[in-house]
């Protein structure tokens, strides 16, 4: 974060995601249907970005923005 004015402060962040799928096994249900497994792992990346304003002392107004994780 940074105070670009006194009362305006910015903010960005960096959003890391691990996932490690072990094993998971799906299947319709119906005898001799088809069926299938799924292993695997990945990272996802996205980031957040603020603003705070502070027009009057005790009183605060933010906005935040956050992306999607791909």
């Amino acid at each position: 974060a940074y105070q670009i004015a006194p009362g305006v402060q910015i903010g960005a962040g960096l959003q890391v995601q691990f996932i490690d799928l072990m094993r998971f096994r799906t299947a319709t249900g119906a005898p001799g249907g088809p069926s299938g497994t799924l292993d695997g792992d990945d990272f996802g990346f996205g980031y957040t970005l603020g603003l705070n304003l502070t027009p009057a002392a005790g009183t605060s107004i933010g906005i935040g923005f956050r992306s999607s994780i791909r």
